[in-house]
């Protein structure tokens, strides 16, 4: 007879970034448009993100405001989470959706490694219409059982996994290299103008050239 091999039981999706809102769920009212007040139940779900941040997790705010608005209250308000512990910052008055797509795309991660907290049940819903392998939570602070099922997302990650220093690393080597390629591609550019495009200097092709511009403009010369 066959024997049946049993299904492999599909392990759920490693979750790696918490995208939450600010308003009405890290202080109590809006920033920007009346004053600000920080609860208990706000204080509770700022230390429990800045756990998940020292487990390793990603943090990132999706915010309908203006950035100078949400920049405002982190500096004035007594806060447990701090501007260093957020990766990216989505502060705009676009749909969330798009926000979220835009925080995957320059995470390089799937939204399925997401978890999303918003105050406001159409956005929760619309994310999850949208892009159901998002794990979107309704945050209610009347209801503070969601801080605790936000944080069953994650599971039990090892201290000190740095995951947010790692990926502000990544980011900024990867800034310097499009700045090099910027500054190769202009020095090219400004040998071929001046010695034509097939021009040799100085026994170098354009490319050793342009390197030999290019490292004379960070030491300050301009030798050719």
């Amino acid at each position: 007879y066959f024997k049946t091999e049993p299904t492999p039981v599909k392990k759920p999706p490693v979750k790696k970034v918490l995208i939450c809102d600010c308003d009405n769920v890290l202080w109590q009212g809006v920033a920007g448009e009346e004053p600000l007040q920080l609860t208990n139940e706000n204080i509770a779900l700022q230390k429990a993100l800045v756990d998940l941040y020292n487990k390793g997790v990603l943090l990132c705010l999706c915010s309908k405001n203006q950035p100078q608005n949400i920049e405002t209250a982190f500096k004035t308000l007594d806060m447990p989470l701090k501007p260093e512990h957020i990766i990216l910052k989505k502060i705009s008055f676009n749909n969330k959706v798009e926000s979220i797509l835009q925080i995957a795309k320059e995470l390089n991660l799937l939204p399925e490694s997401f978890v999303f907290l918003d105050d406001d049940p159409h956005e929760t819903e619309a994310v999850t219409a949208v892009l159901p392998q998002v794990t979107a939570i309704l945050a209610n602070h009347a209801n503070p059982n969601f801080t605790a099922q936000m944080q069953g997302c994650f599971g039990t990650g090892a201290a000190g996994q740095n995951r947010t220093e790692l990926y502000r690393e990544q980011k900024q080597r990867e800034k310097e290299e499009r700045e090099r390629e910027r500054s190769m591609q202009q020095a090219v550019l400004e040998l071929k103008k001046k010695f034509g495009k097939n021009a040799v200097l100085k026994g170098m092709n354009l490319q050793e050239g342009a390197t030999t511009i290019e490292r004379n403009r960070q030491i300050g010369g301009h030798k050719a």
